[in-house]
């Protein structure tokens, strides 16, 4: 991931404390950096997902959002960003015209990673091709059986919603392969 010269990173962690103790949230990051002429691949992020979020009280619902790739893409990492009454995530990856489910969790709190690198056992990179349309769809489930009013999108992990599946990935993927 390119870092430009004197940008500033943001560590946004997430925290629910539904206890009346106090407690202290910690959150670490590790970044490696390497000399420009050493990078092989650029990863890129992106964070589709879908804001259209509304849940009477006592009631379910689904929303649904897509990824389709700017050019051949593969696919290195992927995972879910919803909060507290997200109760199910589901991606599909369409390729030439066959849907599978490639990712579904119902954690909210400590999502788990999809890793397409092809090394130490995971995946191999989940090459996309822009040209046959090949692209994934996603879904996030959310139940507000708890709150008295209407469940929206927004920030606050106890009060409102989100359906964002971070994902990372490269380019030419034929260079990866």
């Amino acid at each position: 991931v390119r870092i430009p010269a004197h940008a500033y990173l943001v560590n946004n962690g997430h925290y629910l404390n539904p206890s009346s103790e106090i407690a202290t949230g910690l959150t670490h990051v590790r970044i490696k950096t390497v000399p420009a002429d050493q990078v092989e691949f650029l990863a890129i992020e992106a964070q589709p997902g879908n804001s259209d979020i509304s849940v009477p009280p006592g009631e379910q619902r689904t929303v649904a959002a897509s990824f389709d790739p700017p050019e051949d893409v593969a696919v290195l990492l992927m995972t879910s960003h919803m909060h507290r009454h997200g109760k199910l995530f589901q991606v599909w990856s369409v390729i030439d015209g066959q849907k599978n489910l490639i990712y579904e969790t119902t954690q909210y709190d400590a999502p788990p990673l999809a890793i397409f690198s092809g090394t130490d056992g995971e995946q191999p990179p989940l090459v996309l091709r822009k040209g046959r349309g090949d692209h994934l769809e996603f879904e996030c489930t959310h139940q507000n059986d708890d709150l008295s009013e209407t469940l929206v999108y927004g920030p606050f992990a106890d009060t409102n919603e989100m359906c964002i599946m971070p994902i990372y990935y490269v380019t030419n993927p034929d260079g990866l392969l």
